[in-house]
């Protein structure tokens, strides 16, 4: 087996779910058709073997169905491409990998979590006094310190019982006297391991925390990137961050590229992160950035309003996609700040957070970022850069206990700052 293979089951033994798909994503770019084919044979073992160790537990049939049904479409796809009669689209080999990955990696939670003993878990008895309500409504209003999102994962890997039956359905409705039992098990340890690297902290209480980020700093471990993280750095900086989120990337409430500057937010608790990541999804969080790119716009301000998915050809890198070809809704809003020549110094704001989304947009408008090594290859400005001139400049949320409204300027990084000096002195 490769290396690639060998450290693609670990992360999913492991339920490291960003490590699945980025090692996929990097054999698919670097591979074969003959080694798509192994890849996917191999991911169709797994989640057989998976499938089988829930029969032999005795757990919840639910998710085997499910992961049956992610086989089938893996197996449909490679019959037909094997017959030439169809070619395996990339939306269609992310869509397989989601489908099959989350059934898989919460199976194998629910796997391990099961041979747990009781006397490790919090046990939870509780008798229902309302009227009739739905299981995942009726319980967070008991256990406030419980989001409604985690007491949803729990009840779907079989920890809730109602009346000393197992109910892995949220939608179930409990009514007057109904007796409720929650199974909390003790969180995973991390593998991850703390190091005293400095930050820059811009916010910081209780339940929340904003840094600063500096360039060359990748966010949370993937291939390639297994320690000198921002979360290897923010586990020594709170301890006690090990076990939110239940991932590889504790706390991290959004990303940012490993070069790309400034403000980024990390929750300090569950009930934080799943708030302020739903402040992301409804777009009520705003999130401003300073970019110099190439040459002048026309216009001084303007909104782009194009899909982004992964590049046809080059799986490493992101491209505008037609939503019907897997490209998925992506807008950013742009004004220009300052005029320095043949380059411009741009704010933009994200209505949505796809991966490189800034810097796909600006190469799509005629403008990429200045220094980036994969929209703007070739196309130096005679000064030094770390990686692409794009800083996370303000980060503006509300706080998840108190509502107030926070926001938080990173100042630009010395880099950034020459970079304007020296091509503003150009246009004297």
């Amino acid at each position: 087996m490769t290396q690639e293979l060998i450290d693609l089951r670990t992360s999913i033994m492991s339920g490291r779910y960003e490590d699945v798909l980025a090692i996929a994503d990097e054999m698919e770019g670097m591979s074969k058709k003959s080694t798509l084919r192994k890849i996917r044979s191999y991911l169709i073992r797994m989640l057989i073997q998976l499938i089988e160790n829930q029969v032999e537990q005795g757990l919840r049939n639910s998710w085997a169905v499910y992961i049956r049904d992610a086989i089938m479409k893996i197996q449909d796809l490679n019959i037909m491409e094997n017959n030439k009669s169809h070619y395996v689209k990339a939306n269609e080999w992310d869509e397989l990998l989601e489908l099959g990955f989350d059934a898989a990696i919460y199976l194998e939670y629910s796997s391990i979590e099961s041979q747990m003993n009781d006397e490790q878990s919090t046990i939870i008895n509780l008798e229902v006094t309302a009227t009739k309500e739905r299981l995942d409504r009726h319980l967070p209003q008991e256990l406030p310190d419980l989001s409604r999102s985690r007491i949803q994962k729990l009840i779907a890997q079989g920890h809730v019982q109602v009346n000393g039956k197992v109910c892995t359905a949220k939608k179930t409705i409990v009514q007057k006297g109904d007796r409720l039992t929650l199974r909390i098990p003790p969180v995973q340890p991390t593998e991850l391991q703390p190091e005293n690297i400095p930050l820059d902290i811009l916010y910081e209480d209780e339940s929340l925390l904003i840094v600063n980020k500096p360039a060359n700093l990748v966010v949370h471990p993937a291939p390639g990137h297994s320690t000198g993280t921002l979360v290897n750095a923010i586990l020594a900086h709170c301890p006690d961050l090990a076990g939110i989120g239940g991932e590889m990337r504790p706390g991290i409430v959004h990303r940012l590229d490993k070069d790309t500057t400034g403000a980024i937010a990390i929750a300090k608790t569950d009930i934080a992160l799943q708030h302020l990541q739903g402040q992301l999804k409804a777009k009520t969080a705003r999130r401003e950035y300073l970019g110099v790119v190439h040459g002048a716009p026309s216009d001084t301000e303007g909104t782009i309003d194009q899909p982004i998915g992964r590049h046809p050809i080059d799986r490493k890198k992101m491209a505008v996609v037609p939503l019907e070809k897997g490209g998925r809704t992506a807008i950013t809003h742009w004004r220009v700040l300052e005029r320095l020549g043949n380059y411009t110094l741009m704010q933009f704001q994200l209505e949505t957070g796809r991966t490189h989304q800034i810097r796909v947009h600006a190469a799509y408008i005629g403008h990429p970022i200045i220094g980036d090594p994969t929209y703007s290859k070739n196309r130096g400005v005679g000064v030094n850069l770390p990686g692409q001139a794009l800083h996370a400049w303000k980060l503006r949320l509300q706080h998840p206990l108190s509502g107030d409204c926070i926001q938080a300027i990173a100042p630009p990084p010395a880099d950034l700052t020459r970079l304007l000096e020296v091509l503003s002195s150009r246009t004297r």
